[in-house]
């Protein structure tokens, strides 16, 4: 690994300056680019993840993608091959997973106040309706940035009190009511 790297700062220094992409190389590894082909993560470079085709959980190949440093804080969620719900596409990438299909997950990890979910998820708890409130309503997993939440629909905590953004409702973990569109302003 330093052989290549000293040969590169030779070649850089006898020819004048040129575009030089550094690849990190693992110990006994292959060299790998972004975009080859692989089967799981394990396959792929650190900073990598092997995204399958999208809404193509079952495929036996994908590529290796980059995965992002940062998220930012937009409302598109994205439902993961893992069952868990991503506030974008950015916090699944993130986090190495590939696209089941776009919007919340349909068919998502179910938890309740038995079953929780992984670290770093949250339990979306949603009464669709006001009598369901004093029931164990059960949730799906999801993942939210860390930053700031930009949009999204607005709830309220099921026995009343004021509304709440998409991200403080998954937060709380506790059962929530969709406000309706046109439902007035929040209390």
């Amino acid at each position: 690994m330093k052989t290549l790297a000293l040969l590169g700062v030779v070649f850089v220094a006898a020819c004048g300056p040129v575009d030089l992409v550094v690849v990190n190389v693992p110990d006994g590894g292959e060299f790998q680019q972004p975009d080859d082909q692989c089967t799981k993560n394990e396959d792929c470079l650190g900073g990598q993840f092997c995204s399958k085709p999208n809404e193509q959980c079952a495929a036996p190949l994908g590529v290796c993608r980059q995965r992002p440093i940062s998220c930012t804080g937009e409302h598109m969620p994205e439902c993961g091959c893992d069952g868990v719900t991503y506030f974008n596409r950015c916090l699944r990438e993130n986090a190495g997973v590939s696209m089941r299909e776009p919007g919340p997950c349909r068919n998502a990890r179910r938890c309740d106040t038995v079953s929780a979910c992984d670290s770093g998820q949250y339990c979306f708890r949603i009464a669709f309706m006001p009598q369901e409130c004093g029931m164990n309503v059960s949730g799906a997993c999801w993942v939210l940035p860390d930053t700031q939440c930009i949009g999204g629909p607005t709830f309220v905590p099921c026995g009343g009190g004021m509304c709440v953004g998409v991200c403080d409702a998954v937060r709380r973990q506790q059962p929530m009511l969709i406000r309706q569109q046109g439902s007035g302003p929040c209390p």
